[in-house]
């Protein structure tokens, strides 16, 4: 509920579960328990700026590292043989974008797939520990329309659930995870310049959009979209679109094209079209927020004023209006 009203979501005072059925060896029971048609909430927003190098290096100890590396962002030398690092900040170079949110649900996690790809053979393992845990599952509209951006909208999202304190952020160890989709769309001269183009829809007959599962780090969320980007384009000029599929990212290398890793490998096709046959779910009833379900004496509206914290947006136009701070500090 605090993540969904952190996210400007419109949040349903009742909401349903259903079975999503489908087979596949992470899902044990052949089903999934989702809230697809029934969500907690719906129609909400975030705003954001487009991932960039010069917000990692402002993060804490990057200078030591720049420096190490011999790659500082700009380097003034003293006479004593040491080295300042200046840092530039990139706010104002991109303007906000905004990304819709079309459902966050409650759902049940499968587990995970491991692909190695081994000479002529492809061998798949399936970690099931997490399989049949809670999780939250936050849906948006295809409104991005670049790797860094992608990035960009990942690390607020992360910052801004760390923040209301409903996840602890830490990508690296699966608290937080993107499975990305992926399609390609022509660039047109003149009047329909990139910049021009509506956000919320592409033109037809460039194939499915791809999903790339459990990225978890920014980089691999730039490097597994731009990859998909080359493989489509590659295909789409060939006059052999990509069908719907899913696939996963692999961080070492796996062939000699790419020596350096940061490939997508296929782990299972949908077909042509997916029935997931829904259904009601028949062991857990509706979720109905009301005042024994959020274990205390408050109404929904009440609740959420009662335990979210002041958000970062408006701790800095707070800062901005009483105190003249400039947004730059």
């Amino acid at each position: 509920v605090i993540s969904a009203a952190a996210l400007n979501c419109q949040i349903h005072e009742t909401s349903r579960f259903e079975r999503k059925h489908y087979f596949y060896p992470d899902l044990p029971n052949g089903y999934q328990i989702t809230q697809q048609r029934w969500p907690l909430a719906s129609n909400g927003f975030v705003d954001f700026r487009p991932w960039s190098n010069n917000q990692r290096q402002m993060k804490k100890g990057k200078q030591n590292t720049n420096l190490r590396r011999g790659k500082p962002t700009n380097c003034n030398k003293k006479h004593d043989g040491s080295a300042k690092v200046v840092m530039q900040s990139n706010q104002g170079e991109s303007e906000n974008i905004q990304l819709r949110i079309e459902r966050i649900q409650l759902e049940q996690d499968t587990g995970k797939t491991i692909t190695n790809s081994i000479a002529s053979a492809s061998q798949s393992q399936i970690d099931l520990n997490r399989a049949g845990c809670a999780l939250i599952e936050i849906v948006s509209h295809p409104d991005l329309r670049s790797a860094h951006e992608a990035a960009g909208v990942v690390e607020k999202i992360r910052k801004l659930l760390k923040h209301v304190g409903t996840c602890d952020g830490r990508m690296e160890e699966g608290s937080l995870r993107c499975d990305l989709n992926v399609s390609i769309a022509p660039i047109f001269e003149g009047d329909l310049a990139p910049s021009h183009i509506q956000r919320s829809k592409l033109p037809e007959g460039n194939g499915h959009r791809v999903e790339v599962k459990n990225l978890n780090s920014l980089r691999q969320i730039i490097s597994a979209a731009e990859y998909e980007v080359l493989r489509q384009s590659i295909l789409a000029r060939n006059n052999t679109p990509t069908g719907r599929e899913t696939r996963t990212f692999h961080v070492k290398p796996i062939s000699k094209e790419f020596p350096f890793g940061g490939e997508t490998i296929i782990i299972r096709k949908k077909g042509d079209s997916v029935d997931y046959r829904f259904m009601p779910e028949p062991d857990i009833p509706p979720l109905i927020l009301d005042e024994e379900s959020l274990g205390s004496n408050l109404n929904l509206e009440e609740f959420i004023e009662e335990n979210m914290p002041e958000l970062p947006e408006e701790t800095v136009a707070r800062l901005v209006n009483d105190y003249g701070i400039s947004q730059d500090v």
